[in-house]
């Protein structure tokens, strides 16, 4: 989708065709800063969801930014499509090996016989990210 060579060495050659969201401003992750190096695996990058217990996220590289909204997504390589995910709740933002991106959603634990609803959206449309902006919104009005 990004254009990118799945098998290439460069395992962040990506970045600069993904996105995140940070104070409600599109970044593209190739101009986030700080960009954490160091943790168990790497390379990649993780921000966790609001009130996420930091014990509960991946073990990549952990952003101290909190992405607000909890959207993650990536332009083509002609920049004519975009592709974006999120959910609710939301565990944390990922970007990782092999050029995976993703939201995760959140269960934090099911007591026996207890219910969880979660909500995701993925979309795959044309640039524009005013109305990606306006899709994520009607699709999760309590954000």
């Amino acid at each position: 989708f990004t254009g990118f060579d799945s098998g290439g060495p460069d395992l962040e050659d990506y970045l600069p065709k993904c996105f995140i969201f940070l104070n409600g401003r599109l970044v593209r992750l190739s101009e986030v800063r700080p960009w954490t190096r160091q943790a168990r695996y790497t390379p990649g990058q993780v921000w966790a969801g609001p009130g996420v217990p930091l014990s509960d996220v991946n073990p990549r590289p952990l952003s101290p930014l909190r992405p607000e909204p909890g959207l993650i997504g990536a332009f083509s390589a002609d920049e004519r499509w975009l592709f974006a995910t999120a959910w609710e709740p939301w565990q944390e933002l990922f970007q990782g090996v092999i050029r995976c991106l993703h939201a995760d959603f959140r269960l934090g634990g099911i007591p026996a016989g207890e219910t969880r609803h979660i909500h995701g959206k993925i979309w795959l449309m044309p640039n524009d990210v005013p109305a990606l902006l306006r899709r994520y919104h009607e699709a999760f009005p309590s954000r």
